[in-house]
């Protein structure tokens, strides 16, 4: 019996052995398809863009409500979304009275800690966040072998469509500013904003701005918009030549809506094409109250109930 009893339980586990033998087979196989697929999963995910789209902190939120616990300060959120989509967002501490879309110049090099594309402009962006207005700052180019043609546009607009989302889509008057292409690029986004499916600005300032982009769609403006050209005399980039060009593109727009000015060098401003970066108080005084004076007007006729209407 004792015998029988061994024998069988010598069988019952070779069984048992044979049973794992076979599982740990059976599991070999499939698992080699998941293998491979992590391996797969590895390298996309090593070969994405580091641009992939992030979305906003909770923090972000609270302080588009003007709920922000430190007053006085504002911030920059992002970049979010990705490539030339992208866009940087400044947070005021207080109620979003306004929004401003900020185009930057043209840049050689991708934006890093030592190359801030937004920190270029920080001094004027933190003071358009102490009047009120959440600034929309889209990337629209990577910074390295860039065409100028109609995709830097495309890229504007998606970079316009994430802030504006970002910042909540408020009920107030939008304003776009540019520098350079970054003022052609403010024309597109004004004459195109309904295609677009965004707010129309109310005004519209172009400070030294290059010239058309080529294979970009520019119809008219709509005639409730302000504009105010502005060029440099000692500016030898980007010249009178874009300006002019866009001039005659207004050329139906009407007069008292439209603004052409020659910024004068002075011994506090040589009004080279590097000028409109500087903060000094003559910078202040021929950049950046043309803008808040627009700004002002926007709200006005907001207020008053005569906001412009896109076409």
């Amino acid at each position: 019996m004792l015998a029988f009893v061994s024998l069988r339980s010598l069988r019952l586990a070779a069984g048992v052995i044979l049973l794992g033998v076979v599982g740990a087979i059976v599991a070999l196989g499939p698992s080699s398809g998941p293998r491979s697929s992590a391996t797969s999963s590895t390298r996309s995910a090593t070969t994405r863009p580091s641009t992939a789209s992030r979305p906003p902190p909770k923090s972000f939120q609270t302080a588009l409500l003007g709920t922000s616990p430190r007053r006085g300060t504002d911030r920059i959120e992002g970049p979010y979304g990705r490539g030339g989509g992208q866009v940087w967002v400044v947070v005021p501490d207080r109620p979003v009275r306004s929004v401003v879309v900020f185009g930057h110049g043209w840049k050689l090099a991708p934006p890093s800690p030592a190359y801030s594309w937004v920190g270029q402009f920080r001094p004027w962006l933190d003071h358009l966040a102490a009047d009120g207005s959440a600034v929309i700052f889209p990337r629209y180019q990577l910074g390295v072998g860039d065409p100028q043609d109609a995709t830097r546009v495309l890229d504007f607009a998606t970079g316009i469509h994430t802030g504006y989302a970002l910042v909540g889509r408020p009920k107030v008057p939008v304003v776009a500013v540019g520098y350079s292409f970054g003022a052609s690029l403010a024309f597109y986004y004004g004459a195109n904003a309904a295609a677009w499916r965004l707010p129309l600005p109310s005004a519209v300032q172009a400070v030294f701005p290059g010239g058309m982009i080529p294979g970009a769609p520019l119809p008219r403006l709509n005639r409730s918009v302000r504009v105010l050209i502005q060029v440099g005399d000692a500016d030898t980039q980007a010249g009178s030549a874009g300006a002019e060009a866009f001039w005659s593109w207004l050329a139906t727009h009407p007069s008292s809506r439209k603004r052409y000015q020659v910024v004068r060098s002075s011994p506090g401003l040589a009004a080279t094409h590097a000028a409109p970066k500087s903060a000094s108080a003559a910078a202040q005084r021929t950049f950046w109250a043309p803008l808040d004076r627009l700004i002002a007007q926007a709200r006005t006729a907001k207020s008053s109930g005569g906001s412009a209407r896109a076409r």
